[in-house]
């Protein structure tokens, strides 16, 4: 996993949301900047990525589809 990967799920899943990226940081359980210092070249740690790509996972809605050549990690959804 990288910085291209955390940004690729992060468009596929603001595409027709409403989440603005400090909202989706956030709900990541990231710093509020943490998709915004991406985008502006920022570089972050192998954790950072990996809590990232989990919270993905966690918050993904069952009716979209999880992108293709990006391995999803094994998690419990988060509680309704």
């Amino acid at each position: 996993m990288n910085i291209d990967t955390v940004l690729r799920l992060a468009d596929t899943l603001k595409e027709g949301s409403k989440f603005s990226d400090s909202g989706l940081s956030t709900n990541l359980g990231c710093h509020t900047r943490f998709l915004a210092n991406l985008r502006s070249g920022k570089g972050c740690n192998v954790r950072s990525i990996d809590r990232a790509v989990i919270g993905f996972s966690k918050i993904w809605p069952e009716d979209l589809a999880w992108p293709e050549g990006i391995e999803r990690p094994k998690t419990s959804r988060k509680a309704a």
